[in-house]
């Protein structure tokens, strides 16, 4: 992560502190950072490497916003990222950059 150029941070409920980076997202425990890049060969690995926005939610999980894949949830227990498909009309079927995550009193902003 020495190269990485952190964009938003976060702390879980465990005391990991989440970086999201332009290399992809970042996780520190106090003795080390994970990094968890954009593997194009992985299908499990994050979508895009650039993080823009990170929130948590209340189930421990992180929405993730990113600069050209949208939103992915983060699970972080299984180190698992699920891409959710955000549709806001038919011009326009779905959102690729998210540059901030907000709760709002009905639910979230982005």
């Amino acid at each position: 992560m020495a190269y990485a150029r952190t964009l938003t941070i976060i702390q879980d409920s465990q005391g990991f502190i989440w970086f999201g980076t332009d290399l992809g997202l970042a996780r520190y425990n106090r003795y080390e950072i994970k990094m968890f890049n954009r593997d194009p060969n992985d299908f499990n690995s994050i979508k895009d490497h650039q993080v823009n926005a990170l929130f948590l939610t209340s189930d421990g999980n992180i929405l993730i916003g990113t600069n050209s894949y949208g939103l992915i949830e983060f699970d972080p227990r299984k180190e698992v990222f699920h891409h959710l498909n955000l549709i806001v009309n038919e011009e326009r079927p779905s959102v690729t950059s998210i540059q901030e995550i907000i709760q709002e009193i009905h639910g979230l902003g982005l």
